[in-house]
């Protein structure tokens, strides 16, 4: 793994059109825009976006890709929640066509996701050698590509936000790297549509002076999205699906019954010993199963509650078998 891109000279973001970097201000405290690493299926290290802020100049495409030639009269609006409770699902962006809503009937208006990659582990160690001139080399790598995360994290984004979008007719734009768009393609058979789409992938990744390319569009139904999502891991007819599912549960259970045949005979073991007296003289059992604080059963008051106190045991929490 490797630092790939990073804030600029002044510590401000690069894409964003000025302003400071957002992961200096955060937790992260770094300003590490990509890496260089490997992803599932991956022969050699490539430059993963890990800040979705790295994404935003491809806001444009998206843009033109729905609006066409009134792109240049749209607003974007920024983290805006679905509903007005501010604990409903937020998208990253609103683009809508001003004026589109009096002269139509309704506002032309779009969703937009972006979505970087996750990673495992962190670079905040690469990242304070780099920013005080201090050569990386030995550093031990802490950090990957961690794309089964992320999937997850916008599986679960597109299935909370779909429907809604869908019933109120507003399509949902999600801008991510091309490799994350293979990841979920690969795990999601669902049948891309012609035009038009409840869901619409934007891919993108980078070109020759690390240039933001569009790599393909594609688009979803999200009924077909989130039927395709349930039924992932069938590939055989429901009868046989069924039996390999009745199989895999036999199979489970025999191995669970491994597990609970060595818990059985530790449980066993540690009955026989509650006769074995530790050198306060009560048995390991009254040791609270040989963890809590042994009491002597001496009343030494009460609680505010009124609930008797006991003296604790000399040995307390250290059970030295007599």
């Amino acid at each position: 793994m490797g630092l790939y891109e990073l804030h600029d000279e002044n510590k401000n973001c690069p894409f964003t059109g000025g302003g400071p970097c957002s992961k200096l201000i955060s937790p992260h405290n770094n300003g590490v825009c990509s890496i260089l690493t490997k992803g599932q299926g991956d022969l050699a290290l490539r430059p993963y976006i890990i800040c979705p802020r790295r994404l935003y100049p491809a806001l444009d495409f998206v843009v033109v890709e729905h609006f066409g030639a009134e792109a240049p009269q749209v607003k974007l609006l920024p983290e805006k929640n679905l509903l007005d409770e501010r604990s409903s699902p937020r998208s990253d962006f609103v683009a809508f066509l001003p004026g589109s809503r009096a002269a139509h009937g309704r506002l032309n208006l779009i969703t937009i996701e972006v979505q970087a990659v996750g990673i495992t582990g962190n670079v905040g160690q690469q990242y304070q050698f780099w920013a005080k001139g201090k050569s990386q080399e030995g550093l031990a790598d802490t950090a990957s590509a961690n794309q089964v995360n992320s999937y997850s994290f916008l599986v679960t984004q597109i299935i909370q936000k779909g429907g809604f979008l869908r019933h109120i007719g507003v399509p949902n734009h999600v801008l991510l790297q091309e490799p994350n768009l293979s990841y979920l393609m690969d795990r999601i058979p669902f049948t891309p549509v012609p035009s038009d789409g409840d869901i619409i992938f934007t891919s993108v990744d980078l070109a020759a002076g690390d240039q933001l390319e569009v790599q393909r569009v594609v688009r979803a139904d999200f009924s077909d999205f989130l039927e395709s999502f349930g039924r992932r891991f069938v590939i055989a007819e429901p009868e046989q699906a069924r039996q390999d599912y009745e199989d895999s549960v036999v199979s489970h259970a025999e191995k669970l019954g491994l597990y609970h045949d060595h818990l059985t005979r530790i449980l066993e073991q540690l009955n026989a010993e509650e006769s074995v007296l530790c050198s306060c003289g009560h048995s390991r059992q009254e040791h609270a199963f040989r963890s809590g604080i042994c009491r002597t059963g001496e009343v030494t008051g009460l609680t505010p509650e009124g609930i008797p106190e006991t003296k604790d045991c000399e040995c307390q929490r250290f059970c030295t078998p007599k």
